[in-house]
């Protein structure tokens, strides 16, 4: 694994970002983030994480970041087009590795049972998983024409430790108590869950 590199992370100061931060830090990893610095975090920031401040909808804020290269950046808060076009256009020489978390919402609905990489995406305008598909097109294609090396993920149902959306602690409250889950009409609907700290 990566000894002495510098990581940067989009987001950081909730769920999955709280646990890069963690693995990062055991792994002593120089790490910083980049964020508005509204959310307060689930756990305390360590003193050495370099936490700059700033909006990535206004482009002159990430000039703060990418003031110094990242061997990886972790994008865990793109959710527009316009926000990774910026980084893509601006900030590529600074980024060894860039690692976009996207979402299973850009699959066409309904979404296929088993589902491949190349399954139908929606690419919907101002939708999160359309937003999110065509940020996954913008990548691809830097990826494609300038060989920068991109990596995109697609979790489904994440969770664990300082879920932020506690999504599924609906299942777990239940599960815990012994009351039945509900599962209605469509009860063939399979979904694949991940535990955040893997």
């Amino acid at each position: 694994f990566m000894k002495n590199r510098r990581i940067g992370i989009l987001g950081g100061t909730r769920f999955i970002g709280i646990h890069l931060i963690q693995a990062a830090i055991e792994r002593k990893l120089d790490v910083s983030i980049f964020n508005r610095g509204v959310s307060k975090p689930p756990v305390k920031i360590p003193a050495d994480v370099e936490w700059v401040r700033g909006d990535r909808d206004r482009p002159k804020d990430l000039e703060k970041f990418f003031k110094q290269d990242y061997d990886i950046v972790f994008d865990l808060s793109g959710g527009k087009v316009s926000q990774l076009k910026e980084i893509a256009n601006n900030y590529i020489s600074k980024i060894g590795h860039y690692i976009f978390c996207s979402t299973s919402a850009v699959y066409q609905r309904p979404m296929p049972y088993p589902c491949s990489e190349n399954a139908a995406r929606i690419r919907t305008r101002g939708t999160y998983g359309g937003e999110k598909s065509l940020s996954e097109d913008l990548l691809l294609d830097f990826w494609e024409t300038q060989k920068w090396p991109v990596t995109i993920f697609r979790p489904q149902a994440i969770f664990g430790e300082h879920d932020a959306g506690a999504q599924l602690q609906y299942i777990f409250s239940r599960l815990k108590n012994g009351i039945p889950l509900l599962l209605g009409r469509r009860s063939s609907q399979k979904c694949s869950m991940l535990y955040v700290n893997d």
